[in-house]
């Protein structure tokens, strides 16, 4: 759902998963985590993709024009059962800002971050991201 305040754009959304996630982790190992190779296969990474899996999911955002621009944040959460299979397992938080400037009518700038705790419902287990770029529509 969205809903328009003249300025300020209010997003939400509610979704859920049943038995896995739609991804799983592929290839990925719990030695490719270095020194949080413990948390990982404590929680059992990429456990998600099993029958019997639920995760509850809920994000919340808004849009702001800030001068010329638009400065974007964002709130999601992920609760699943991984405890019920015997996992140490945590929800997954995340939070993010992005701030995009027009150039012109077709091309913008932007510049995000975001921060993840609990990533992939492993306890302890923390992603940042920061990026930049200029995007040009056809």
């Amino acid at each position: 759902m969205a809903y328009d305040l003249k300025g300020v754009k209010l997003i939400g959304a509610y979704g859920e998963d049943r038995n896995g996630k739609f991804n799983a982790a592929g290839g990925v190992k719990a030695k490719d985590f270095g020194e949080s190779a413990e948390l990982v296969q404590a929680a059992g990474l990429g456990q998600y993709a099993r029958q019997g899996f639920k995760a509850s999911n809920y994000y919340a955002g808004a849009a702001i024009r800030a001068g010329s621009g638009t400065l974007g944040v964002a709130y999601s959460r992920s609760s699943s059962n991984l405890g019920s299979f015997g996992f140490d397992a945590a929800a997954q938080n995340m939070v993010a800002a992005l701030y995009s400037y027009p150039l012109s009518k077709r091309t913008q700038l932007y510049a995000y971050g975001g921060r993840g705790r609990g990533v992939a419902y492993v306890r302890g287990l923390e992603a940042h991201e920061i990026g930049a770029g200029l995007r040009h529509e056809f």
